[in-house]
């Protein structure tokens, strides 16, 4: 994980077919967007192996 006052990167194991990001990346981003006083906007998802991801969260004031 990394993450600044303008957003958070989630690294993780997802299924390649899921659209979206599991409901626990939003609640993670949530919280840390909330400590900056933002909220989460996904802006990306990338497919870094088979099943890892990089999902990406700016923090909108």
């Amino acid at each position: 994980m990394q993450k600044d006052q303008n957003g958070i990167v989630l690294r993780g194991l997802q299924d390649a077919t899921r659209s979206q990001p599991p409901e626990r990346y939003d609640a993670i981003a949530a919280q840390h967007c909330a400590s900056v006083d933002g909220k989460p906007q996904l802006q990306s998802k990338v497919q870094r192996t088979t099943f890892a991801f990089d999902v990406t969260y700016l923090c909108r004031k």
